[in-house]
Parts: structure tokens; C-alpha cells; sequence
């Protein structure tokens, strides 16, 4: 294959995951004007925040698994075709238990999401372009969650809540159109690692039974713990620790986690030139441990903000890495299985992350101990990683 039909799929696969996060970041916005319209509480808007990940993550190895049988295209149109259709029909509902079913079906939409484009990365690129490859897809999420907060600010104060559903929707239509245009289901013939062109029965028992993936996905939970929880709660630490007005604070969120689209590729790439992925994840997690004890004891909001740069970007260069090594050690084959399960592991450490920070900072009155579970959560997600063996490290 071409070096440019490469380079166009990846760019469509990229796109079309930006579409994704458009249809996942805009409920946030839309929630206060959702509340108002419907009289719901503060606890049954955050339950359609819950519905849409519980169902994204138990989607996660089956959607891989689908990814693995049927093709990763085909499971990311399916994917994305769902997700359009929920996000649509989410901003024509009228009421609460109608649109908790489209934000259901949304979450199962993009449970397809991101084991079927990391499957298709896979199949694209060779080991010792791999990482990079796969460090530029997962860029998506950081230029994604942006954009999506600004696009749906700007949606909800010009034309409504719905039309912050709507919009996203359409758009995701039309990449998945381009998407659909540009990318080919890898033939089963063109394969790195796959037992003689045919899925071997028992792949799901044989990713759940290698202690590499496991060893990979607990670290990943750390990895997730540590990030998202430091995310989702830094507009509010930054209001309530620095008295910085709400929405600069919003965007300087927003601009730490645009950091990402530099650092993930970088961080894929240094994967690759090194020879072991899992050295640069243990790096990049050491780092965040350093830093995040650091924002511990640091009161002034200048340092502050130069030590959240510094520890997003680097901690995001880890994260493509995380759905490198499995591939690298298991092959195409299980791509799509293996990296659904890591993926739903990661997904528990983001789940329970704001809640024990917010029990943190109820009981101590402050971020100072909450921030330092960060650290120790970085720190913690080393150690699995530092015991993979040499085949799981390399990219050889």
C-alpha cells in the first residue's frame, strides 16, 4: 500500500474520531439549559453523563471483538452511524426518559469507536511506524474535547440545547460518509501476525488469559485515574484554589489539553526510535508522579499553570502507547479484542476519579491531598508496566 493511502486513512480514521468527540464533550455544555427546560435535578442530569460511559465501557471487547471478526471499518460505520442517529434524536426528545435511552444508545455507539480506528491503525501501518501512527490518532481526543466545547458554546447561545445535539450529528454523518470513502477494509491476506488469514477460535479467552494486556490495562487504569481525574476537576480547582473566573478557567483547560496534539504523536514516535514503548509510558508516568506532587505544595497560580502544561504534555504522550503494546505483542489479529479491554479498564479509573477526588476535597477542605493521589496514582501505574517482558517493551 502507498505511502499516501496510508497517510489518507489515517487522516479520515482521525477525523472521524473528532466527530466522535464532538457527539460526547457537547452534553456537557448542554446540561444547565437541559435542566432548566426539563425541571431535572442536579443528580438526574448526571446520571445521563453515567448512562452514556457505562454503556461505552461494556462495549468496549465486544465492539473489539466485533472489530477482530468483521472488520474494523465496518465496526466504526456501524459505530458511527448509531451515534449520529442518538445524537440526533437526543435534541428532538422532550423529556427525561426519552433522551436517557439516546444517550444509552449513544455510549453504544461509541463503545465501537475507538477499538475498531485503533484496529484499522494497526492494519495500516507497520511496527516501526506504529507508534506514531497511533500517537496521531489519539491526538483526536485532545483537538476533539476543544473543539467541542467552543463549537457547543457557541451552538447552545445562537440557537438552543437541541441544536448542540443536532449539529454534532450531521457532522459525524459526513465524516463517516468521507470516512467510508477513503478507508478499505485491510484484506486478510495483507497480515502481520495473523494465524494463516482466518480468526482463530478462542481469541477472546486468549487476550483476557495474557498477562501482558492485563499487566497493560491495570496500568492504563492509573494512567486514567490520574489524567481525568485531574481534568474534570481542574476548572473548579483553579476557581476555588486561584479565584480564577469560570470560564478563562474553561479555557485554559481547554488549552492544557490542546497540548495533546503535539506530545501524542511525539510520544508514539519516541516509541518507535527507542525500541520499548513501555520505557516512554514509565517515563511519562514518573514525570506526571513528580509533578502532581509538586501542584501539591505549590500556591502560586503562575507556577501552577507552567506545572499543568508540563504534566499534560507529558503524560499524553503515553496514552497512544498504551494500545501500541498489545498489538506489538499479540498481533492484528486480537487488535481490535486487546485493545478493548485495556480500554475498559482505563474507563473504571475515569469513572471513579472525580468522585473520590470530590470526597477528598469535601473531607480536607482542599485540592492538596487530592492532588497527591494523582501523583501516587502516576507513580502506581509504572510498576505494571516496568514488569512486562523484553517482547512486550519492544516494537522487534
Amino acid at each position: 500500500m502507498s505511502r499516501v493511502k496510508r497517510t489518507a486513512a489515517l487522516v479520515a480514521i482521525w477525523l472521524s474520531y473528532v466527530g466522535l468527540y464532538l457527539n460526547r464533550r457537547n452534553i456537557s455544555v448542554a446540561i444547565p439549559a437541559i435542566m432548566d427546560y426539563m425541571g431535572l435535578t442536579h443528580a438526574e442530569a448526571g446520571l445521563l453523563v453515567t448512562l452514556f460511559f457505562v454503556a461505552y465501557a461494556v462495549t468496549q471487547i465486544p465492539s473489539g471483538w466485533l472489530a477482530d471478526v468483521k472488520g474494523g471499518k465496518r465496526t466504526l460505520v456501524f459505530g458511527n452511524l448509531l451515534t449520529s442517529a442518538a445524537g440526533y434524536l437526543s435534541g428532538l426528545t422532550s423529556s427525561y426518559h426519552p433522551l436517557a435511552v439516546t444517550r444509552l444508545l449513544c455510549g453504544i455507539g461509541q463503545g465501537a469507536g475507538w477499538p475498531s480506528s485503533s484496529k484499522l491503525v494497526s492494519e495500516y501501518f507497520p511496527r516501526e511506524r506504529r507508534g506514531f501512527a497511533m500517537g496521531f490518532l489519539t491526538s483526536s481526543t485532545a483537538l476533539g474535547s476543544f473543539l467541542a466545547l467552543v463549537v457547543s458554546g457557541i451552538i447552545l447561545q445562537s440557537y438552543g440545547w437541541r441544536m448542540v445535539f443536532m449539529v454534532p450529528a450531521v457532522i459525524l454523518l459526513f465524516l463517516t460518509a468521507l470516512l467510508s470513502f477513503i478507508v478499505r477494509e485491510p484484506e486478510t491476506g495483507n497480515k502481520e501476525n495473523y494465524g494463516g488469514g482466518s480468526w482463530r477460535r478462542g481469541l477472546l479467552a486468549e487476550v483476557l488469559r495474557d498477562s501482558g494486556v492485563k499487566k497493560t490495562a491495570v496500568s492504563y487504569f492509573f494512567w486514567k485515574y490520574s489524567f481525568e481525574g485531574l481534568i474534570y476537576w481542574l476548572p473548579t480547582l483553579l476557581v476555588e484554589t486561584y479565584t480564577v473566573d469560570l470560564g478563562y478557567a474553561a479555557l485554559l483547560t481547554g488549552c492544557i489539553t490542546l497540548t495533546g496534539l503535539v506530545s501524542m504523536p511525539l510520544g508514539g514516535y519516541l516509541s518507535d526510535k527507542m525500541g520499548s514503548r513501555a520505557r516512554v509510558a514509565i517515563l511519562s508516568l514518573t514525570a506526571m508522579g513528580v509533578l502532581m506532587l509538586a501542584l501539591s505544595m505549590t500556591s502560586d497560580l503562575a507556577t501552577s499553570l507552567v506545572i499543568l502544561f508540563a504534566a499534560c504534555f507529558i503524560m499524553e504522550m503515553s496514552e497512544s502507547i498504551y494500545f501500541t503494546i498489545p498489538v506489538d505483542r499479540l498481533g492484528l489479529e486480537a487488535a481490535g479484542t486487546s485493545v478493548g479491554m485495556i480500554n475498559l479498564i482505563g474507563q473504571v479509573g475515569s469513572l471513579t476519579a472525580p468522585w473520590i477526588i470530590g470526597v477528598l476535597v469535601d473531607i480536607y477542605h482542599g485540592y492538596g491531598y487530592a492532588v497527591m493521589l494523582l501523583g501516587v496514582s502516576a507513580f502506581l501505574g509504572g510498576i505494571p508496566l516496568a514488569t512486562l517482558g523484553s517482547s512486550d517493551k519492544g516494537v522487534g
